[in-house]
């Protein structure tokens, strides 16, 4: 899902460590998303959420190299979507609004620290510091999973692990608790893929013979079977 409304994107910076010239400075940063423009170039894109979520935050006034203006979307599979830059006043949702797939949530623009209009969009998991390359989300067809049950076990990633929410993360947390309580030091809670659950994986992929990643992928799902699991 494109997170602009164009038959084309263009990428003007990627995710990573970059340097820029911005109002006549050399400046060398880490940048936590990836810049944005519709090709052909249109300055009036409508800038789109790439998934299901409930607006976090907003900010709907803004100019150029002062505040910007940008929306924050919280999903259900534990991630969060970042759309920056928007154009003043073009904002068309709030906070705690929900909104779905492919919904209009502002305009394209040029507000706060950009040199041209462009959209820088991020996904992390509630701030910066855990920001993630959404290359592949947009231009390779990764799967952005947001239910919080998809009618199988497995997400569409093929396995659970660190910030995953599924009602079946609940159940390994469950199974792990009460068949293996030496493995796992303190309770895990809800439906939230933790570091608790982590290391019981972990532990139980070591006492086992799997390679110990700390997920749960069809090898450990299918020798949690052979101990008695169900999902």
């Amino acid at each position: 899902m494109k997170p602009i409304n164009a038959s084309k994107l263009t990428v003007t910076s990627k995710f990573g460590k970059r340097t820029i010239t911005y109002q006549g400075k050399k400046e060398t940063s880490y940048h936590k998303g990836i810049d944005l423009v519709p090709n052909p170039r249109n300055n009036n894109a409508e800038i789109l959420a790439v998934a299901d979520g409930t607006v976090t935050s907003v900010c709907t006034t803004g100019k150029q190299y002062g505040q910007a203006c940008y929306v924050r979307i919280k999903h259900n599979n534990g991630y969060q979507t970042l759309y920056y830059h928007l154009k003043s006043g073009s904002i068309c949702v709030k906070k705690n609004d929900k909104v779905k797939k492919g919904q209009k949530i502002g305009i394209i623009g040029a507000t706060g620290k950009a040199t041209g209009i462009h959209l820088h969009f991020q996904i992390d998991k509630g701030s910066s510091a855990t920001a993630i390359d959404p290359y592949d989300y947009i231009f390779k067809g990764k799967a952005f999973e947001t239910s919080t049950s998809n009618g199988g076990f497995f997400p569409s990633k093929g396995w659970f692990g660190l910030g995953d929410r599924h009602e079946n993360v609940g159940k390994i947390a469950s199974f792990m608790r009460k068949t293996f309580p030496a493995y796992t030091k303190k309770e895990a809670l809800g439906n939230y893929y933790g570091k608790y659950i982590q290391a019981s994986i972990k532990e139980f992929q070591k006492r086992t013979g799997l390679e110990t990643d700390g997920n749960v992928g069809s090898k450990t799902l299918a020798k949690l079977k052979q101990y008695g699991f169900k999902d």
